[in-house]
């Protein structure tokens, strides 16, 4: 009383507005039956008020997302639903309109819900002596086979090593460059599965790895949920492999492959094969059997650093590089440390002679 706004309040104890007056006041009550008699202060009038329809009602919902459905189920009403009949229809679109279904006909709760199957549906109630408080719809999920979209491979990189650059380099690291080649891992690498799957199901995951150009898949790992899985190339041979990988959900959806683009295993260690020092000039020669030449450096007994060196060529980039260095006459030790793109390290420490 005093309030311009008059409420109503149902057997389960829930408020809804039922009558606002505006600027006047509602300061008396009356109720006969299922009349109400509201006395308004400010203008002196008096208001009937009855239930809306006389105890019947309808009511629209907005759009609801049925998003992957295979099969719409029957619709349900929390509460007692004799008096209540429904009528459904579809769209793709969010906003109902011109692109929808027609509304089916009226159906009894508990039947069938009629509608194209779409990424919306939509229902409208007619209410007759009945009391809701909530309204379910049932519907079967699509379920969607998972996707591989890429498998990819990471290994131990080589450490950063402090060096100096040669005058007038304008290419510090000749290993990276455009294009496309290989990736190339050593030791303990890593086979990298990007998957996933439009319902956000967990994967089950398989990886196996083969020598390039055919013969047998050997298992990484079996039925797991890891992305990333270890390869320990240590125990394969060097050259080029590929790697597949299989995903299925947990529902049991088809099963999906994907097989990488070519990887090189190389663990062999780049190897000094030839070496020659006369009058201060040192010659020599390094390779590597397993993947091409990233950097070689030097260092003479004396300094504290690595410095990067170029072959005679100018550019280390094969598995076969020769050089020439030109050191003082009074240097009685030299230090040489290859590097190939595999990230495998040696260091040689060849005699110094006449």
């Amino acid at each position: 009383i005093g309030d311009r706004r008059v409420h109503r309040i149902n057997t389960e104890g829930r408020i809804g507005l039922w009558r606002d007056f505006g600027d006047g006041d509602a300061s008396a009550l009356l109720v006969d039956g299922d009349t109400t008699w509201v006395g308004s202060s400010n203008l002196g009038d008096i208001f009937r008020l009855t239930p809306p329809g006389g105890g019947r009602g309808s009511f629209t919902s907005a759009a609801i997302a049925t998003p992957a459905v295979q099969r719409f189920g029957r619709l349900w009403v929390d509460g007692s639903g004799d008096g209540v009949r429904f009528s459904t229809r579809s769209g793709m679109r969010a906003e109902p309109g011109d692109s929808w279904s027609d509304w089916s006909g009226w159906k009894k709760v508990g039947e069938q819900i009629q509608a194209p199957l779409a990424d919306y549906i939509q229902y409208r109630l007619t209410v007759e002596s009945a009391q809701i408080t909530g309204v379910n719809l049932a519907w079967a999920r699509r379920d969607h086979a998972p996707r591989i979209h890429d498998v990819s491979f990471t290994s131990n990189n080589p450490g950063d090593y402090e060096w100096s650059e040669p005058e007038g380099n304008d290419n510090p690291d000749p290993a990276s460059a455009n294009g496309y080649a290989p990736a190339v891992v050593h030791g303990l690498a890593q086979v990298v599965v990007s998957a996933g799957d439009l319902d956000g199901d967990e994967l089950s995951i398989s990886v196996e790895v083969q020598r390039d150009g055919g013969g047998t898949w050997f298992p990484l790992s079996r039925e797991e949920l890891a992305l990333r899985v270890d390869w320990d190339t240590r125990q394969f041979e060097d050259g080029t492999w590929r790697a597949r990988a299989s995903a299925h959900d947990l529902d049991g959806a088809t099963l999906v492959e994907l097989i990488s683009p070519p990887v090189i295993v190389d663990n062999s260690m780049p190897r000094l094969a030839k070496f020659d020092s006369r009058e201060g000039l040192l010659s020599f020669r390094i390779e590597d059997s397993g993947s091409r030449l990233a950097r070689v450096e030097f260092r003479p007994a004396g300094s504290e650093r690595f410095r990067r060196i170029e072959p005679v060529d100018g550019v280390v980039d094969g598995d076969r590089e020769d050089f020439q260095i030109q050191i003082d006459a009074s240097t009685v030790a030299v230090w040489i440390r290859a590097t190939d793109v595999a990230g495998n390290e040696a260091v040689f420490a060849p005699p110094l002679g006449d």
